[in-house]
């Protein structure tokens, strides 16, 4: 039956779906407006402010919002569907979140991305524990896979994701199954990054 490394579950791609895709590129070049969502953290904020006054140690505020993240895509699987074709998605148990972590590169910090895999099913602390040892892990190691995508010419790179896309597991391997910007890592203050949209 399943042939693949990962748990999936395949299910129709919708039919009105299927034809909002085709309609989409003739609003590519229209201006687009963006919604941001408040959330109030300040209970979270405050329980991680104890722990440290507490303990000392400084848990993650990054790995808390992962852990929400995980748990909530956990609980509506079509969040991180993936295509199969053109008329199947590819709904897999497994959560693998991406996000960039900060890393000194050659004398200069740099955002490095970092796959959180199955953070459906970590705790709190697995995953703010996993993200420090990513931050001193070696450099090279966690670039395996990027150093030749640095060089690639912008046509090849939209290939090679276009082949991504084309093969879930693949693309689960590789970029995950969500991602998450992690802003407040980087610098300090308040920032949101809004990529450009993608298909």
């Amino acid at each position: 039956m399943n042939t693949w490394q990962y748990k999936y579950e395949v299910v129709p791609y919708p039919k009105l779906r299927r034809v909002l895709e085709i309609m989409y590129p003739s609003v590519k070049r229209k201006p687009m407006i963006h919604g941001l969502l408040e959330v109030d953290v300040t209970r979270a904020r405050a329980h991680l402010r104890d722990h440290k006054a507490k303990t000392g140690e400084s848990l993650s505020f990054t790995a808390f919002i992962i852990t929400c993240l995980a748990r909530a895509v956990d609980e509506s699987k079509s969040l991180h569907a993936c295509r199969k074709g053109s008329k199947h998605l590819v709904l897999f148990d497994e959560v693998d979140v991406a996000t960039a972590i900060e890393r000194e590169v050659a004398g200069q910090k740099q955002p490095i991305v970092y796959i959180i895999r199955t953070a459906n099913k970590k705790t709190f602390r697995e995953i703010h524990h996993e993200i420090r040892a990513a931050q001193v892990q070696d450099v090279a190691k966690a670039t395996v896979g990027f150093k030749l995508v640095q060089y690639l010419p912008a046509f090849l790179f939209r290939f090679l994701l276009w082949m991504l896309g084309r093969d879930p597991q693949q693309m689960k391997k590789y970029v995950g199954t969500v991602a998450l910007s992690a802003v407040g890592m980087f610098g300090k203050g308040a920032g949101w990054g809004i990529p450009p949209a993608t298909q």
